[in-house]
């Protein structure tokens, strides 16, 4: 099985050197590592040119497209060069040296598996609050493999056949909740989305957070604009847009103004003059999936 990592970066070259040096310690060995730069400004640019090796194949964007550009063009690059599954991660991820082999042995034994994901620590050896996966069910919570509902694009082992079968992830999302959709649409057309617990990663955010309007530095506050819009498109495809797609749409919306209920007023329109943009836009956002079209996976 030729497995190719994918890591997508921007404007974080100290920990993408990092996390590169980690992926190319794995115990499991790699194909080839595709590193997508965002068109980062740093000096990635420059440090990736003098890498080039035969191990590394590297895109330079000529703008910055967000993670979910970065993933779909990171993803499509690497099942086009004839990977058998892509292992996807962050510029500032940091798996222990068997993160890839205990994914690569749950997708061996399973057949029918989409995508393995791993346990995602931050650096005090808690879960991160950002990368906690939705299960199917609780009742198999001491198991070291778990059937998932959805899960985050740091460190997730995808099979090829499920990426030509599903297509790549929107590109257009930007940022949030690509990764959510995109292994929902796994799930939802029939493969498993496993939870491999042994297989540990790093994920070295400044704090281990997760996107919370009532606490988001005002700096975050124009992420909540894709947040919205893309929680939006997902609610259309998934109700339609009749009267139940508006009843959760309306408690949704209620549930984000008690939240900014706890910010000073200021801080509150800002935020919600964001979510606003996001709603309006999101009512007419549609996006197509983009397929990957290859004879043998």
């Amino acid at each position: 099985m030729k497995i190719y990592a994918v890591i997508v970066t921007y404007n974080r070259l100290p920990l993408l050197k990092e996390c590169i040096e980690t992926v190319r310690q794995q115990s499991s060995q790699l194909h080839e590592i595709v590193i997508v730069d965002n068109n980062s400004t740093d000096g990635t640019h420059e440090y990736l040119e003098g890498i080039k090796t035969d191990g590394f194949f590297i895109v330079h964007l000529p703008e910055n497209i967000g993670g979910a550009g970065g993933f779909s063009c990171g993803i499509k690059t690497a099942v086009e060069h004839g990977a058998d599954a892509v292992w996807v991660m962050d510029d500032d991820t940091i798996p222990e040296p068997d993160a890839l082999q205990k994914l690569y042995d749950v997708i061996v034994q399973n057949p029918n598996a989409g995508y393995a994901s791993s346990r995602v620590l931050w650096t005090d050896g808690t879960d991160h609050n950002m990368n906690i996966p939705v299960f199917c069910s609780t009742s198999d919570s001491t198991s070291s493999v778990r059937k998932l509902k959805q899960s985050s694009f740091v460190s997730m082992l995808i099979t090829a056949k499920a990426i030509c079968t599903v297509g790549l992830p929107y590109k257009e999302f930007f940022i949030w909740k690509d990764d959510t959709e995109y292994s929902s649409r796994i799930v939802n057309s029939g493969f498993d989305g496993l939870f491999v617990a042994d297989s540990v990663v790093l994920h070295k955010t400044a704090v281990n957070y997760n996107a919370d309007l009532s606490t988001a530095p005002v700096s975050q506050a124009w992420k909540f604009y894709y947040w919205k819009r893309n929680f939006i498109f997902m609610s259309k495809m998934r109700y339609g847009k009749g009267m139940k797609f508006y009843i959760k749409e309306l408690n949704h919306m209620r549930i984000a103004y008690m939240k900014l209920l706890r910010r000073p007023k200021v801080e509150r329109n800002i935020f919600w003059n964001k979510i606003k943009e996001g709603y309006h836009d999101g009512l007419s956002f549609a996006p197509k999936i983009e397929m990957i079209n290859r004879e043998t996976v």
